[in-house]
């Protein structure tokens, strides 16, 4: 499971358009359909709803399962990233 994926994913629960995920995550409109695509075909579910709310903007709207996921994946890269910063600083927790 690629973390640039999980990241993108996060990204857009959180701003709800490809658009706005796209830009913080310097990709395409595309590149994020693509990352999406991929982690729910990893992961056997879907991950978000696919709303067109009156007109032609269509909203990624999470599906409960990937709240859940979302949520977990989102304290799994804090911690990740928590360990990579540690680690930078030669710290060593026991």
């Amino acid at each position: 499971m690629r973390t640039d994926h999980i990241r993108t994913a996060i990204r857009l629960m959180e701003y709800k358009t490809t658009i706005k995920a796209a830009e913080g995550e310097h990709l395409t409109h595309q590149g994020v359909l693509d990352r999406i695509d991929s982690l729910e075909e990893e992961l056997g579910f879907p991950l978000f709803r696919r709303v067109v709310p009156g007109g032609n903007r269509r909203l990624y709207l999470p599906t409960d399962q990937g709240v859940v996921f979302l949520l977990w994946a989102s304290q799994a890269l804090a911690m990740l990233e928590e360990g990579r910063l540690e680690a930078i600083e030669g710290k060593v927790k026991k």
